[in-house]
């Protein structure tokens, strides 16, 4: 059984992650959030939103933290309690 992690990409300044911020989930959080900044930068990630933010923010003002450790089947079903909706 593989064990992933939920992961929460957000500003210092969010608190909820509900409604802020990335939410995903990863073997690895750290270099999958490379990836994501990478994807940003050339404007080809799946999640306009977070294409703004990197571009606004900058990837130096995201914080990578992580929720949950578990089977990856269970971080799933949590990120799908998190975020019902695509993009959010």
């Amino acid at each position: 059984m593989t064990t992933a992690k939920l992961y929460w990409i957000r500003l210092a300044e969010h608190t909820d992650i509900l409604t802020e911020g990335y939410v995903g989930v990863s073997i690895n959080p750290k270099k999958r959030f490379i990836t994501h900044k990478n994807e940003c930068i050339s404007k080809k990630h799946a999640n306009p939103h977070l294409i703004h933010a990197f571009e606004k923010y900058g990837a130096e003002s995201m914080i990578v933290e992580e929720w949950f450790s578990g089977p990856k089947k269970e971080c799933y079903k949590k990120e799908a309690e998190l975020r019902p909706n695509v993009n959010i």
